[in-house]
């Protein structure tokens, strides 16, 4: 196959660098596959393509803050991208349940002007550290994060970490962010993604209530 054929020209000044103040007034792109047909139509109006008992499945994860800026013990700067907490060191690691704890331990990627190595300490402020247990490569590595004794690393990064913005969003992380990269149905005991669920941020409250009206079923 060749690739190219998904090759297309994206203008960069088509890119929305901040998300509408009202969600459900993006645009939608309506593809008719059986009359190959497409429109340009508003998320608002979902409803009015949907009928009686047609099934919306949608991820309701909570977005976490996954991303750590922080310092090695030279004071060279360096990210630390949260991707998946695990209970011990093997490659296999069951995930953690969601539980309080002094010390954590996560699959992480590392970004730093040199390579990172196995051992450093870092400081990520707020009162979290951490240490390589294992740089990243193709593969994340793995970060150990601790706070003092009766704290939460949960809270820690919870307070401290920046969200993941998608890769094509070229700006630095605002605090309103925070709301507008989690869907409105996000649920805090399903906590854990490191990517918004871009998708279903589009959703309002409103939006969801017209649909189950309208007999659209919703599956999470």
């Amino acid at each position: 196959m060749d690739v190219a054929l998904f090759d297309y020209d994206l203008p960069v000044e088509r890119i929305a660098q901040h998300p509408l103040f009202q969600r459900d007034r993006s645009r939608l792109l309506l593809a008719k596959r059986y009359s190959q047909l497409f429109s340009d139509e508003l998320f608002c109006d979902l409803g009015q393509h949907l009928k009686p008992g047609d099934l919306l499945v949608l991820n309701d994860t909570k977005v976490i803050p996954a991303r750590l800026l922080g310092h090695k013990e030279s004071g060279g700067q360096v990210e630390a991208f949260l991707v998946r907490a695990v209970t011990d060191f093997s490659g296999t690691a069951d995930v953690v349940e969601n539980r309080d704890s002094d010390h954590a331990l996560w699959q992480a990627l590392f970004k730093s002007s040199k390579k990172m190595r196995s051992g450093q300490k870092l400081d990520f402020g707020g009162g979290l550290c951490g240490q390589v247990v294992e740089a990243s490569g193709i593969d994340p590595g793995l970060l150990s994060l601790s706070v003092k004794p009766g704290g939460s690393v949960n809270a820690a990064i919870e307070k401290i970490g920046q969200v993941p913005l998608p890769p094509y969003i070229k700006r630095q992380p605002a605090s309103a962010d925070r709301q507008t990269y989690q869907t409105v149905y996000a649920d805090a005991a399903a906590s854990g993604a490191v990517a918004a669920p871009t998708a279903g941020l589009h959703f309002t409250k409103e939006l969801l209530a017209e649909l189950h009206e309208k007999e659209i079923e919703i599956a999470f």
